[in-house]
């Protein structure tokens, strides 16, 4: 099962390269709403030479497992989730047999590439599959097709090709 979503776990060996952008104000209940299956952590963003960022950010965090993300956020089920996720017919949020799926991972390739080589570089080194083993780097080169040979639905072209 291919599933596009993208979080981190803390990790004492390894560090990770993001992209900091801006949320208003007025857009956050929205963004929590349409990212509720992840853990809101207030981080200390760094730039490239280490130096602290001035204000804190907020990082997608996963879950331990789907018991703790239920008993935190208050929900019974999955079913109280709604469509969001029953529409689909999963049966657990947090699992370690999926996959990225394609597109989605075509976007977060190219959005690294374009931030520099060694962006790149640190996000197919330091990001794993759900089994949290496999590399972003082993998976692509393991993958028969070229993942950038994906093509974009016409509504996301221009979004999700750089």
């Amino acid at each position: 099962m291919e599933i596009s979503s993208c979080s981190v776990e803390e990790s004492e060996s390894d560090s990770t390269a993001v992209a900091v952008f801006e949320i208003p104000r007025s857009e956050l209940d929205a963004f929590y709403q349409r990212e509720q299956e992840f853990r809101f952590v207030d981080v200390l963003p760094h730039h490239p030479d280490h130096q602290p960022m001035e204000n804190t950010g907020i990082l997608c965090a996963g879950w331990a497992d789907d018991a703790t993300f239920f008993q935190e956020k208050g929900i019974e089920s999955m079913a109280a989730l709604g469509d969001h996720w029953t529409k689909w017919e999963l049966d657990q949020i947090w699992r370690d047999d999926v996959y990225p799926c394609r597109l989605y991972l075509k976007h977060c390739l190219l959005a690294a590439k374009n931030l520099g080589l060694n962006v790149y570089n640190n996000f197919l080194d330091h990001s794993y599959l759900a089994d949290r083993t496999t590399t972003l780097r082993s998976y692509l080169e393991s993958m028969e097709n070229n993942i950038f040979a994906e093509i974009s639905p016409p509504e996301l072209a221009e979004r999700y090709n750089g």
